[in-house]
């Protein structure tokens, strides 16, 4: 866990030198509180979710964990009320790049997905995501969010980024996502750039209530690809195409595994390949603490 400014900047300088883009996960609600905006401004790339929420009774709370996911004496609705106001205010007051494991929901409400993320609902969702141009994950791991979603977002201009979440190192091949850009019509230029991050200009604010703000929509952002973008762009076709032949072709070795990885590790944070996942995590798991910082490249919390 890094504890102030001077650990983020050493931490960036261990990792500046290596061959792919640098990223961090605001993790918890409190991130914005600890760390300087310059601080954070020197990464490529910054990405948080809605999987930690400070719930009805002001409590933090992990709704991936079934044992922190508490209704208590509130019926689902209002629960999944709560939710998308946290996520609202999150999105609003955390200046993130991407929105990860974007519409995630308890275990025993996610049998029930389209019943709880209504039209009105999601449209609160992509409203902030189109406020503040920030990218939505389509996450291969869990398969959210739905492609009804994922056309809603397309429609309005929102960005795109393919991403894993790093419980372990079971990665997959993209299988949604390649999906998603056949069911959706998702095309390069749909996908999200770091050239294109509004973050920096964002004031940064500590997520603890309801309330939300509003702001008038920005003119979407513009793209502006450097070569490092077109040579990412290359990298990552080809990272797409070595995970669906690897679907449809017999594996005899972990070669084009190992190869779709080491492209992903290149690629990491440009939107088309993983953002979450690189190199090897094996036996790695989400860490539990209330919040920080978590490094992409090493698996860790920080």
């Amino acid at each position: 866990m890094l504890a102030d400014d001077k650990e983020v900047y050493d931490y960036f300088n261990e990792v500046k030198g290596m061959p792919f883009l640098c990223g961090v996960q605001g993790e918890g609600r409190k991130w914005t509180a600890t760390f300087s905006q310059e601080a954070l401004g020197i990464f490529d790339y910054l990405f948080t979710d809605a999987m930690t929420i400070i719930d009805h009774k002001g409590r933090n709370s992990r709704i991936y964990r079934t044992e922190e996911a508490l209704f208590d004496d509130i019926t689902l609705e209002q629960y999944m009320d709560h939710l998308v106001d946290q996520t609202v205010l999150i999105l609003t007051n955390e200046p993130a790049d991407i929105y990860a494991n974007p519409t995630f929901l308890p275990d025993t409400m996610a049998h029930d997905y389209d019943k709880y993320w209504t039209d009105g609902r999601i449209e609160r969702v992509l409203d902030v995501l189109q406020q503040h141009g920030i990218a939505l994950e389509i996450n291969a791991r869990y398969r959210i969010p739905s492609f009804e979603i994922i056309r809603r977002a397309k429609a309005r201009g929102i960005k795109f980024t393919f991403g894993t979440n790093n419980v372990d190192a079971d990665f997959g091949r993209l299988e949604y996502c390649a999906e998603a850009i056949k069911q959706c019509g998702l095309t390069a230029d749909d996908i999200w750039f770091p050239s294109m991050s509004t973050r920096r200009s964002r004031p940064m604010s500590y997520t603890t209530d309801s309330s939300s703000r509003e702001q008038p929509l920005p003119s979407s952002p513009t793209r502006n690809d450097t070569p490092m973008d077109i040579l990412l762009i290359i990298l990552g076709i080809l990272c797409l195409i070595v995970g669906l032949a690897g679907c449809i072709l017999p594996m005899t070795s972990g070669t084009a595994r190992s190869l779709c990885r080491l492209v992903a590790s290149t690629f990491h944070g440009q939107g088309a390949v993983f953002h979450h996942a690189v190199t090897s995590m094996a036996g790695s798991s989400r860490p539990c603490t209330d919040t920080g910082l978590f490094r992409p490249d090493a698996g860790q919390q920080i």
